[in-house]
C-alpha cells in the first residue's frame, strides 16, 4: 500500500541519517592504561559489502545497510531483485548526482544466475 511504501521510505531515511552521524561516533579510541602504553581501538573497512535486496522491501532493507557501509568507507555491490530493479536504480542515480565515486555504488541487475 501506499502508506507502507512511505513508512519504508522513513524508515530508510532515518538510517541514512544515523549513517551520517558515523564519522563522529565511530572514531575509535585510545587509552592510556598505564605510564607510556597506549590501547588503541582502531576500525578499518571490510572492502566490499554486498546487498541482495529482496522484492518485498525494496528500499527498506538495502537503506540499513548501503549508508553504513559507505560511511565507514567501504564500496558496495548491490543486487536488486528482479522484480522491481528500478528502485536501486534511481537510488544510484541519485548517488551519482551527490558525488558518490564511480565503482563505490555499483548495481548487478539480472535473475538469479546473476
Amino acid at each position: 500500500t501506499m502508506m507502507e511504501s512511505l513508512a519504508s521510505v522513513a524508515k530508510g531515511n532515518e538510517t541514512v541519517e544515523w549513517a551520517c552521524s558515523l564519522p563522529h561516533i565511530a572514531q575509535g579510541k585510545t587509552l592510556m592504561v598505564s605510564r607510556g602504553v597506549q590501547c588503541q581501538d582502531q576500525l578499518d573497512p571490510v572492502g566490499v559489502v554486498a546487498s541482495i535486496v529482496p522484492f518485498n522491501f525494496p528500499i527498506m532493507v538495502p537503506m540499513w545497510t548501503v549508508p553504513i557501509a559507505l560511511t565507514v568507507g567501504n564500496v558496495v555491490i548491490c543486487k536488486p531483485s528482479e522484480k522491481c530493479p528500478m528502485t536501486m536504480n534511481l537510488v544510484a542515480k541519485l548517488m551519482k548526482e551527490a558525488g558518490i565515486p564511480d565503482g563505490v555504488f555499483q548495481i548487478i541487475n539480472g535473475q538469479v544466475e546473476a
